[in-house]
């Protein structure tokens, strides 16, 4: 079994401990010598101390640390120079240090940090392989199951998918594809600023945003966008070049489920695991089996008394791909669900009819995107009572 270098910071403990590693340091030599001074931004555990800890090694000539990997083919004279390593963190770094140069967006490095579909695919391919027979499937399926669960990064407009490195490397250490990020926790002081923010937390996807905004300090932002960005709880999902304007969303099943997790409890008064052990398995398993009848008899008897907005929460808990408010054509979906053999497109109505809710689906198109996906696409209709702000009753319609 591979060394993987999980909770490894130093390149040089990395190399010499004989630690699996993913070869960036063609990119490391490109971004040394793009500016004189260079400021990069990503989330926590994405590996940039090991970044910094690279950079170093070369900055003091280490040149037998880059044996075998792209840097030799790269650097012909391997000048030694004094390092100082600042620590700058908590620091309003833009007004400090006004000349840097900020690469955070340029595509030409937005692979510098975490592990490329290509580099799992080639250089983890016997990592895919060895999980996928303690899973007892294929090696095609686990990388779906892999892709579904840690990819959905992009730092640039033009950028390569990108997997959390610490996850995954972590799924195959422990032999589970699990979520590894969250483990500390969803962090204080992201709750805290939503509350100050009053942010939608069910916008979460589809959000609109200028390159300003994305690398805005967090000091001085006056939304939740750049944090949630800057922290890796959005990530860019698209690009519209001609308005400049980058469409915002949640990268993945790992950052979806460990969000709702820590915010359940500020919003319902839930912990995540009773979530997860009582309706999520149960609502998981009626849809599995295309009972929908059953499925919302478990989320009307669950829902009995929890606020409107924790139903968002709720369900992105589930091990499925949820979406709410989503834009289409006709306007915007209040929640879409992803099942291997069906996509459950509902539509909301608190004091008013599921038949009335059923027929808005048909009347905006709701549906319409959906249906040449090869899926079953089913339409249901859901009445929520005002006063016990639960479900009241639903049609269907297949």
């Amino acid at each position: 079994m591979r060394k993987y270098p999980i909770g490894i910071q130093t390149f040089s403990e990395l190399i010499r401990g004989g630690y699996l590693y993913v070869d960036k340091t063609d990119l490391i030599w490109q971004m040394a010598h793009y500016s004189k001074f260079v400021f990069l931004s990503r989330p926590r555990r994405f590996g940039k101390s090991l970044l910094t800890s690279t950079l170093e090694s070369y900055f003091k000539g280490e040149k037998e640390l880059f044996d075998g990997l792209k840097m030799m083919e790269m650097e012909q004279d391997w000048t030694a120079y004094p390092v100082l390593h600042i620590d700058l963190s908590q620091m309003y770094i833009f007004s400090t240090l006004n000349n840097l140069t900020n690469v955070s967006l340029l595509p030409k490095f937005s692979a510098i940090c975490g592990i490329t579909e290509e580099e799992l695919y080639i250089v983890l391919l016997p990592d895919i392989e060895r999980l996928a027979t303690h899973y007892e499937c294929t090696a095609d399926e686990m990388k779906q199951m892999l892709k579904a669960r840690y990819d959905g990064y992009h730092f640039a407009d033009k950028s390569a998918d990108i997997y959390n490195p610490y996850s995954l490397l972590s799924a195959f250490a422990n032999e589970k594809v699990a979520n590894y990020w969250f483990e500390t926790g969803t962090p204080t002081f992201l709750i805290q600023m939503m509350k100050k923010y009053k942010y939608d937390i069910t916008s979460m996807d589809g959000i609109e945003s200028t390159d300003y905004a994305i690398n805005r300090p967090t000091e001085a932002m006056s939304t939740m966008v750049p944090l949630l960005y800057q922290s890796g709880y959005l990530t860019i999902k698209d690009y519209d070049r001609e308005g400049d304007i980058y469409t915002l969303g949640i990268p993945n099943q790992e950052v979806r489920i460990g969000y709702a997790d820590g915010l359940l409890p500020t919003y319902s008064g839930l912990e995540g695991e009773t979530v997860q052990a009582g309706f999520a398995v149960k609502f998981w398993r009626a849809l599995k089996t295309g009972d929908i009848d059953k499925a919302m008899r478990e989320m009307q008897a669950y829902l009995a008394g929890i606020p409107y907005v924790a139903i968002y929460l709720i369900f992105s808990m589930l091990n499925v791909y949820v979406r709410t408010q989503v834009k289409c054509a006709g306007g915007r979906i209040d929640m879409v669900v992803w099942m291997p053999d069906a996509i459950y497109v509902f539509e909301l109505k608190v004091g008013d009819t599921a038949k009335n809710a059923l027929k808005q689906i048909d009347d905006k198109g709701y549906a319409i995107p959906y249906q040449t996906d090869g899926r079953r696409v089913v339409k249901v209709g859901v009445s929520m009572n005002a006063e016990t702000r639960t479900v009241e009753n639903w049609e269907t319609d297949i």
